[in-house]
């Protein structure tokens, strides 16, 4: 089956965690969803921190927190919230080697936001909008 699908490293791993919870329930389908969800949180706050501060980042993580489409994401047992934690600390070796001016750090960041499509394909809209960020005015 994961040769078929366009995202087939998200659900490689939720059919691991299937397998090692005893089969395929309800609960053991979103397990690693909810999870990265619940992490998705903590992603958002490490992301932003070095560029906004402890305050901000937290008010800023309050949002996926909070919001109840990030909260549905997990329930549907799809490889949403792998992707969205992926890309969210790839955006935060982004904005790390951008603050430092170190371009391994911004390349890596960027390989790693990248490497979220492999969960689900819409996080691979990132990339460009990342990429142009330092040349924007």
């Amino acid at each position: 089956l994961g040769e078929r699908l366009a995202n087939p490293l998200g659900y490689q791993l939720v059919g691991l965690v299937v397998e090692w919870c005893g089969g395929a329930h309800e609960w053991s389908l979103r397990l690693l969803p909810c999870l990265d969800g619940i992490a998705c949180v903590q992603a958002c706050f490490w992301a932003l921190r070095a560029l906004a501060g402890d305050a901000r980042a937290a008010l800023a993580a309050l949002s996926p927190a909070c919001c109840c489409w990030h909260v549905q994401w997990p329930l549907t047992a799809r490889c949403y919230t792998l992707a969205q934690r992926v890309a969210r600390r790839g955006a935060g070796l982004y904005l790390r080697g951008l603050r430092r001016g170190a371009a391994p750090g911004v390349l890596a960041g960027l390989v790693a936001t990248g490497a979220a499509g492999r969960f689900h394909p819409s996080a691979l809209l990132l990339v460009p909008g990342l990429a142009r960020g330092p040349f924007l005015p």
